[in-house]
């Protein structure tokens, strides 16, 4: 995989030097695919489309309400958060997430459209504040961000995190500065507007 300001013949000559066949796309390596740019939707389709292989398995018109508040909370939810720990999800992935939650959880029957009687916002609440405790995408995103943040700040003679400072960061002292320009990782970026 080359930078795009190889020259075509320079990635030519390189391919035929080594006996590797140069491409612009990695594939996934364990069920994350190794982006090289910027994050876009394309990049995380594959969230999606898990979490409707996984509705198409089951009734809706089987369970009840809380059985699909319990399905969406327990096994939707938790199908995205392998890749929030690695990388921000774009929000229009984050959005498609929670809309597949919302019309199963109120579809009675496939191919229905129902009234949804509660707000989204309520629903997510937390159960002691009158909502089903459903966690929203982003700000789960978002927590998972922070965590990884918290840990390149606090752990410091961690492998990686000695790494990633010695690629990007400037360090000074506990307040790290997390400096973030166009041309470092994208990651990294984000990891510095948090």
């Amino acid at each position: 995989m080359f930078s795009k300001n190889v020259s075509h013949e320079l990635k030519n000559s390189i391919s035929s030097l080594t006996g590797f066949s140069h491409t612009n796309n990695l594939g996934p390596y364990l069920g994350m695919p190794l982006i090289g740019g910027s994050y876009n939707k394309k990049n995380f389709q594959f969230i999606t489309e898990k979490i409707r292989k996984k509705l198409a398995g089951w009734k809706t018109n089987c369970l009840s309400m809380t059985g699909r508040v319990t399905l969406a909370k327990s096994s939707l939810a938790s199908i995205p958060y392998y890749a929030m720990k690695s990388s921000k999800i774009p929000r229009k992935i984050c959005d498609d997430i929670e809309r597949t939650q919302r019309s199963f959880i109120w579809r009675h029957k496939e191919n229905e459209k129902s009234a949804r009687l509660v707000r989204w916002n309520t629903i997510c609440l937390p159960k002691e504040l009158g909502g089903l405790g459903l966690r929203r995408v982003r700000d789960m995103n978002k927590a998972f961000l922070m965590k990884l943040t918290w840990k390149l700040k606090t752990e410091t003679s961690n492998l990686c995190t000695q790494v990633l400072k010695g690629k990007y960061g400037r360090c000074s002292d506990w307040r790290w500065e997390c400096i973030t320009l166009s041309h470092y990782s994208v990651l990294w970026n984000e990891l510095g507007r948090i």
